[in-house]
């Protein structure tokens, strides 16, 4: 009798290919195991670092870009020309457009809007007026624009029995103008720097560092000097982040100092509004 191999019973819907080559694999993990395996690498792990390292400074710049509010503001800067020297020297004189002074200083005034809500004419208050006003210890003698940003804005002064009175059309975010102050006494502190303006109450004083100031393209060669730091630093603990390395505390602190820093610096030296530098500027 002639034996026979009997073939094993095949279920339904189950070819011979199948059963040769097993059960197939469901596509949706294979995808899955694909991202898990991407998100996974080393690589995945720096780019993350990155963007966790420049997301809060992203996040703040879109923040200030879009917050809209009017910001009058100003800074004084004084230059002490002729210190007090009566009864020193009897016979010499002083005069300022024919009138005997015995101290005299020039003041430059930097008045501009930081915010970005425009600020009109008939925003500003009727009765509180943005104005230059001196102290009872000293009397302006002359004022005049020496620099503005926007011709259109129409930026003018008016002296008025020893007051300075300011007037303008409009001013757009970082619009104003640099005034000239020339008055008796021995410093800037001498004369008062106010006004109100609807919706943003009285002018600000924001100070301006001008020994800090420096030029655009002095800022733009700081902030590549300190963005190829960053990178530098990042490239110098590449196997921390490629996890061929223990992890270090300096891995996180130095690029994430280095990119905060080139931020604010960046921003900082730009406080004074392009087009008004002549505040800096030494007499």
């Amino acid at each position: 009798m002639q034996g026979h191999r009997e073939e094993p019973c095949l279920t339904a819907g189950t070819s011979r290919d199948q059963k040769r080559d097993g059960p197939r694999r469901d596509p949706m993990n294979s995808v899955a195991d694909w991202l898990n395996s991407i998100l996974g690498s080393p690589w995945a792990r720096l780019v993350t670092l990155i963007l966790a390292i420049i997301g809060p400074l992203l996040a703040i710049f879109f923040y200030s870009k879009g917050r809209k509010e009017r910001l009058p503001c100003y800074d004084t800067l004084g230059f002490n020309l002729v210190k007090s020297f009566k009864g020193r020297f009897e016979a010499l004189q002083v005069l300022y457009d024919g009138r005997l002074v015995h101290d005299l200083t020039v003041t430059r005034v930097i008045l501009w809007n930081a915010g970005r809500e425009t600020i009109r004419a008939e925003d500003v208050a009727g009765n509180d007026p943005i104005a230059i006003r001196p102290t009872t210890q000293c009397v302006i003698l002359d004022a005049k624009v020496v620099q503005k940003n926007n011709l259109a804005s129409q930026f003018e002064v008016d002296l008025r029995n020893s007051n300075v009175i300011c007037r303008f059309e409009y001013l757009d975010k970082d619009e104003g103008a640099v005034i000239q102050i020339v008055h008796t006494g021995g410093g800037a502190h001498l004369i008062e720097v106010g006004g109100s303006v609807k919706g943003a109450g009285r002018l600000v004083r924001k100070e301006i560092d001008v020994t800090a100031y420096r030029t655009r393209r002095q800022r733009i060669a700081f902030a590549v000097l300190m963005a190829v730091l960053s990178l530098a630093a990042i490239w110098a603990n590449i196997g921390v982040y490629l996890g061929q390395e223990q992890l270090r505390w300096d891995a996180l602190l130095y690029p994430a100092v280095l990119l905060v820093t080139t931020f604010y610096a960046y921003r900082g030296w730009r406080s004074v509004p392009k087009g008004l530098e002549a505040f800096c500027e030494r007499f």
